[in-house]
């Protein structure tokens, strides 16, 4: 008897769209750049893919996107209303909107003006097309539209993850008046407002700011609009000049009096849904913001108490660095904090990085350990101790100081701990292969590795 005839096969092009999209929801799961590049090049393929794939290719436009066709893109938007409806991540739109002025051609200043405003109408165009994104960063200014962005985002239920930076104008003279901290907090409170109606977003998951050259002649009190506005608050103060800067966007974000004193309430944990779970401020540049970093220290001790914090993070920007031995004590240069306050202040922190901590001490660990029993990663990135090179010699026969001892026996005491650098420290290293070799406490480091602890600690170059 032959075989039957096999079934007659089935072109994938003539499979049920909603296979089809299925299909391309397996085969292409993400949205990073590579993945859309490699569903676009199938979609070429032929038409009924790429009639398919479209919106799944839209979600994240941007990152299909060169700099000089990002005009054609919010047309493309602008007329196609589905697409536009499918849209969900924007979250380099204010990138988009820099890199576009640089690739246009201006020759002379009001050129740069034109472009600058033409850059503007795009991002507001691209708003107003995409009313469903979940994810984007928003490019504010001294024009009159800043009331425009906001109701867009505050009436957009779906936005979680926001970014809102500042651009003056090209013009020096339009760099007067209302501000960045002034047309953020423009913005904030319509999304706040909106959101308390449950007409807006639920609590976003990040925020972030992004200022520039801050000038208030009166503190801006742009903390008390934040509050309850987001889970996780980054402010990026690293293109700012202004010292004040940490008050006038944090003043009034926590429960605190007139002295920083934390409020009886501050333990009732019904209300811990509506605070600020995690507060990153980042790249601090005490050169740039013409303020120190103990005057940023000074800050933060009258600013953060009543916080309800799991992470804080307080960075430069910079990577963990080596310093030269004979460089290492300035007796110039004061404690950091002022208090040993600033240790007590992290009641329920899991995750903290604290940069630029000079003066830093054994009674100040004990503190923070203390005030802090639930931490999980300790990062003290180029701190400094008040030690002398002879407190750190080995004492036979676990290669351990006394001083060592004493950290370790202060870090064992935290019941969920996995991961700490303490900085630097004055013992001198070994260049191997034209590099500083940067673990040279191993008996520290082996006893801490025994209970699941890795350290990490700095040493000094001659």
């Amino acid at each position: 008897m032959p075989a039957p005839a096999p079934a007659p096969a089935i072109g994938l092009t003539k499979l049920p769209t909603e296979l089809l999209e299925q299909i391309l929801a397996e085969v292409f799961p993400y949205d990073g750049p590579r993945n859309k590049r490699d569903l676009l090049a199938t979609m070429k393929t032929c038409r009924r893919l790429y009639a398919v794939g479209q919106e799944r290719l839209y979600r994240a436009p941007l990152q299909i996107c060169r700099s000089d066709g990002f005009g054609s893109l919010v047309a493309t938007l602008q007329s196609n209303h589905k697409l536009a409806l499918a849209v969900n991540d924007l979250a380099t739109l204010s990138d988009e909107i820099q890199a576009h002025q640089i690739v246009s051609h201006y020759s002379t200043d009001q050129e740069r003006q034109r472009v600058w405003h033409e850059c503007f109408d795009l991002q507001l165009d691209c708003l107003r097309a995409c009313t469903n994104v979940s994810n984007v960063s928003v490019l504010l200014s001294t024009r009159p539209d800043t009331p425009i962005i906001a109701s867009l985002l505050a009436h957009n239920s779906r936005l979680r993850r926001l970014v809102l930076v500042f651009d003056y104008p090209p013009s020096a003279a339009l760099q007067e008046g209302p501000g960045d901290l002034a047309a953020f907090k423009t913005c904030l409170e319509q999304i706040a407002a909106a959101s308390a109606l449950s007409q807006g977003p639920p609590r976003l998951t990040r925020l972030e700011l992004v200022p520039e050259w801050h000038n208030c002649p009166t503190p801006c009190h742009l903390g008390a609009t934040l509050r309850g506005l987001a889970a996780h608050l980054v402010l990026d103060v690293g293109t700012t000049h202004e010292p004040r800067m940490l008050r006038c966007s944090l003043e009034g974000l926590f429960d605190n009096d007139d002295n920083g004193d934390r409020h009886d309430d501050a333990d009732n944990m019904d209300q811990l849904d509506a605070r600020l779970d995690k507060l990153d401020i980042v790249d601090y540049d005490e050169d740039r913001s013409s303020g120190s970093v103990i005057d940023a220290y000074d800050e933060l001790s009258q600013l953060l108490p009543g916080n309800c914090l799991t992470s804080f993070t307080f960075a430069d920007g910079m990577p963990s660095q080596s310093s030269r031995d004979i460089d290492y004590i300035n007796p110039d240069m004061p404690p950091v904090p002022a208090s040993i306050r600033f240790f007590t202040l992290f009641p329920r922190v899991r995750h903290l990085c604290l940069a630029d901590l000079w003066h830093m001490t054994l009674p100040r660990l004990l503190t923070l350990v203390k005030s802090s029993p639930n931490l999980i990663t300790l990062k003290l990135l180029n701190g400094r101790w008040n030690l002398e090179p002879d407190d750190l010699i080995f004492v036979p026969p676990d290669q351990l100081s006394a001083f060592e001892v004493n950290v370790a026996e202060t870090l064992e005491t935290l019941k969920y701990i996995e991961k700490v650098d303490l900085g630097l420290w004055p013992y001198v290293v070994v260049p191997r292969g034209g590099c500083n070799d940067d673990s040279g406490r191993v008996g520290l480091q082996g006893r801490l590795a025994e209970r699941g602890i890795q350290l990490s600690v700095h040493g000094c170059h001659t």
